[in-house]
C-alpha cells in the first residue's frame, strides 16, 4: 500500500533532494513515520531496487533490502546514525541517516545516503561538515515552509508606521547590523521577516534564535556549534551552529538583552572578523551574514546591559516600533485582516458591529498586536452569534461587558461615567471637534456640549 503526500511536502522533498543528490549516492528521504518520499537513482545500483517499486511505501516493507533500516533507527533515536552495511553484492556500504526536525522538535524528514567505494567513504567523512551545513540549511527551510513563515502584510496607514516602512525601504539592502526595539507584541518578528523578504538576501537563509529561550551554554552552542566525540565509536560529531547556517543570509537574534557576556564576546568577534571557532575545534569557520537583533528594552537600557562595543555594532541602524496605541490608524485594518484570517481558519463568518469597532479602536492595547490577535481569537472561538456586539468584548475594553452589571448601579451615573470615558478618549486622539464627531459617529454640536460638560 502506497502513501500519498501533498504538494507542499513534495516541494520540500524535491528541494532537499536537489541539494544532496549532487553530493551523495543511494539517497532516500522518508517522512517522520518512515514512509519513503524519495529514492535517488543510485538506489537501484546499490540496492537493486527501482524507484517506482518503493516510493510511497513504508521502509519496513523492505527490511531485507535495508537491513537494518537506519532511517527507522534515526526516527526512534531522533539523532544521526551511521553504520556499515552490505549492498546487493555483499560489498560494504557506509550508510548514514540524519533526521530533520521541525520547529517543535518532531521529525519532519529523514535523509539517508550511502556509498560503497572506500575513496568515496573517505571523501564523505572529510566533507561531513559541508553535509551537516546543508542539512541544517534544509532544517531552516523546512521550518519556514511548515510554519508558512512568509512575511505577513505590513499595515502602514498611520503616519508613524509609514515612516517606519519608508526607513525600511531605505536600509533594506545595506549590509549593516540592524537593531529593532519595541514592546512585547509590537511586531518585531514580522518586521524582521519583512525586511528579509524584500532585501537582496531574500533568496538566502534567515536563521532565527531567541536568546531568552536557552541557557547560556546551550545558546552558545546553538549559535556557534560544537564538536564532540562519540565515546563508543570515537567518531567526531560536529554540530552546525546558526552562524554557519546564516552564512550569506541573515542571522535574526531575538531578545538580545538576554545574551550572556561570554556569548556576547563571541558574537562580537564574528561580526568584526566574519570568522569564528567552534567549541572543541581549532578549525576556522567563515560566516558572512547580516545580523538583525531585537529587544524589548529601550536603547538606553540596552546600552547598560550589553558589552558597549557590541551595542555600538548592533545599533548602526535602528528601528523603534511604535505601540499600537500610537498607530490607531492601523487598528481597523489589522482587526479586519485578522478577523478574516481567523474566520477562514475556524470556518466562521463573524462581523463586527460599528460600535464594536469603535471600542476596539479606542482601546489602548497595552499588549499591542499580540493582545489584539488574542482578543479576536477568543471572540471567533467563543461567540455564538455572527455579529460581535460591544457586550461580547472583554470588560477591560467594553463598558457594556456583562461583568460590569454584576452589582446594582445607578443608571444615570453609570451612563455618565462611560460617556465621559469615550468623549475624553476621543478628545485625546482627535485634533478637532469635527474629527471627534466623525470618530464617535455623533454630531459636531453634540461633541461641543459633551466637551463643555466633561472638561
Amino acid at each position: 500500500m502506497t502513501h500519498s503526500i501533498n504538494e507542499k511536502t513534495q516541494l520540500i522533498v524535491q528541494s532537499i533532494a536537489q541539494v544532496l543528490e549532487v553530493m551523495h549516492t543511494g539517497l532516500t528521504i522518508t517522512d517522520g513515520q518512515g514512509y519513503l518520499l524519495y529514492t535517488g537513482q543510485g538506489c537501484e545500483k546499490i540496492y537493486g531496487i527501482k524507484q517506482e517499486q518503493i516510493t510511497g511505501r513504508h521502509i519496513t516493507e523492505f527490511d531485507k533490502v535495508f537491513d537494518p533500516s537506519l532511517s527507522m533507527i534515526a526516527i526512534q533515536k531522533k539523532e544521526k546514525v551511521s553504520m556499515i552495511q552490505p549492498d546487493q553484492f555483499g560489498r560494504e556500504l557506509l550508510v548514514t541517516a540524519i533526521p530533520i526536525l521541525d520547529d517543535i522538535g518532531e521529525i519532519a524528514f529523514v535523509v539517508s545516503y550511502a556509498s560503497w567505494d572506500s575513496s568515496n567513504i573517505q571523501e564523505l567523512q572529510q566533507n561531513y561538515g559541508q553535509l551537516q551545513k546543508q542539512i541544517a540549511l534544509q532544517q531552516v527551510e523546512v521550518k519556514q515552509m511548515k510554519n508558512e513563515m512568509l512575511p505577513e502584510a505590513i499595515i502602514a496607514e498611520s503616519d508613524t508606521m509609514k515612516k517606519v516602512i519608508d526607513y525600511i525601504d531605505h536600509i533594506k539592502n545595506m549590509d549593516l547590523p540592524l537593531l529593532i526595539t519595541g514592546d512585547t507584541g509590537s511586531g518585531k518578528n514580522t518586521i524582521t521577516r519583512y525586511i528579509h523578504s524584500i532585501s537582496n538576501r531574500s533568496d538566502k537563509p534567515i536563521a532565527h534564535i531567541s536568546c531568552s529561550a536557552f541557557t547560556d551554554e546551550i545558546l552558545s552552542d546553538e549559535l556557534f556549534g560544537n564538536v564532540t566525540i562519540n565515546k563508543q565509536t570515537g567518531e567526531e560529531i560536529e554540530k552546525i551552529g546558526l552562524c554557519e547556517v546564516a552564512d550569506t543570509g541573515i542571522l535574526f537574534v531575538e531578545n538580545i538583552e538576554s545574551m550572556d557576556a561570554a556569548t556576547q564576546n563571541k558574537l562580537l568577534y564574528v561580526i568584526k572578523n566574519k570568522t569564528f571557532f567552534k567549541k572543541n575545534s581549532r578549525l576556522i569557520k567563515e560566516a558572512d551574514f547580516r545580523i538583525i537583533s531585537t529587544t524589548r528594552k529601550s536603547q538606553k537600557e540596552l546600552m547598560t546591559i550589553l558589552d558597549r562595543e557590541l551595542y555600538y555594532l548592533l545599533s548602526v541602524l535602528t528601528i523603534n516600533l511604535p505601540d499600537l496605541k500610537d498607530r490607531t490608524g492601523d487598528i481597523s485594518i489589522l482587526v479586519h485582516n485578522y478577523l478574516e484570517e481567523l474566520n477562514s481558519k475556524y470556518h466562521r463568518k463573524l462581523t463586527l458591529a460599528p460600535e464594536t469597532m469603535n471600542l476596539l479602536t479606542a482601546y489602548s492595547w497595552p499588549g499591542n498586536i499580540q493582545e489584539l490577535r488574542h482578543v479576536l481569537l477568543q471572540l471567533v472561538i467563543n461567540s455564538e452569534q455572527d455579529t460581535i456586539q460591544p457586550y461580547h468584548l472583554p470588560e477591560n475594553i467594553s463598558p457594556f461587558s456583562p461583568s460590569h452589571f454584576s452589582a446594582q448601579v445607578d443608571y444615570k451615573d453609570y451612563m455618565d461615567y462611560y460617556e465621559k470615558r469615550l468623549i475624553l478618549n476621543a478628545y485625546e486622539k482627535c485634533k478637532t471637534t469635527t474629527e471627534i464627531a466623525k470618530y464617535l459617529g455623533i454630531s459636531q454640536p453634540t461633541v461641543v456640549r459633551k466637551l463643555q460638560k466633561y472638561l
